[in-house]
């Protein structure tokens, strides 16, 4: 009986994808966000294609670097959790770009990711302030803080980029894979808290606030959370009330 002829296996640069670009061009791997309509925000598919193209690349050892960037002049990524960022070992941006994190604003949780790394890469305290204020900073600003490595003006950026990977390519990989491995160790123990903040996410996510923060940001109106504190504050009279009654007691034991 004639032996099944074997699959062919896919080559790493012909991966096709809805939501990203893919290619490998001179042992760099590109990943390009390609939602420029919606301003690249993530979704669910986005991040399963990105894990995807990036894993491929062990598929190929020439492979000297990944660059994740998004399409357009416009934005990397202006939805879903920024710590997608965060993971990038070396960040550079250009002069016009802003980075934040815009969670409570619109009602999300960033509790996988910038909760932990945040106050690592920037402190405690501007962590606390840039997640709790929705706090903004312009590139400028994002070098000064650590946030980011470099900030060059728009028409450089893919050049500086190139510059970085042409620097890494000369490198030794052995010596590039064991460093990484050992920087990581330490953030690789934060797996718990990663999954209490998944707990957290699970939670806040299609809650009512949420939607209310997400609902008025596709409107394009302010956000109205105070009915909600305003809802907990007649919650916790009425609880206090009936304390003060004896209505968590059985009837016959209540005082009259």
């Amino acid at each position: 009986m004639a032996k099944k002829p074997a699959a062919k296996k896919r080559s790493t640069n012909e991966r096709h994808y809805s939501d990203i670009l893919y290619e490998v061009a001179d042992q760099v791997a590109w990943a390009t966000i390609n939602r420029p309509r919606v301003l690249n925000a993530f979704r669910e598919q986005t991040l399963d294609e990105l894990i995807d193209a990036l894993k491929s690349t062990r598929e190929d050892p020439s492979i000297a670097c990944a660059v994740v960037t998004g399409a357009g002049d416009k934005a990397f990524s202006a939805g879903g959790d920024f710590y997608a960022a965060l993971w990038c070992d070396l960040v550079i941006a250009s002069e016009n770009a802003v980075l934040g994190q815009t969670g409570a604003r619109v009602g999300a949780c960033p509790t996988v990711g910038a909760t932990q790394y945040l106050p690592r890469i920037i402190g405690e305290r501007l962590a606390r302030e840039m997640i709790f204020c929705a706090r903004r900073f312009t590139a400028k600003e994002a070098v000064e803080i650590g946030l980011i490595n470099k900030c060059v003006p728009q028409a450089d950026l893919r050049k500086e980029t190139l510059a970085w990977c042409e620097t890494i390519k000369g490198h030794s990989p052995q010596t590039l894979r064991m460093t990484k491995t050992s920087l990581n160790f330490e953030s690789d123990l934060l797996y718990a808290s990663w999954q209490h903040g998944m707990e957290f996410l699970a939670h806040v996510w299609g809650s009512e606030e949420s939607l209310e923060g997400m609902d008025a940001f596709l409107a394009g109106r302010k956000p109205d959370f105070q009915k909600f504190r305003m809802r907990n504050k007649r919650e916790l009279e009425d609880y206090l009330d009936g304390c003060a009654k004896d209505l968590n007691a059985p009837p016959s034991m209540r005082r009259k």
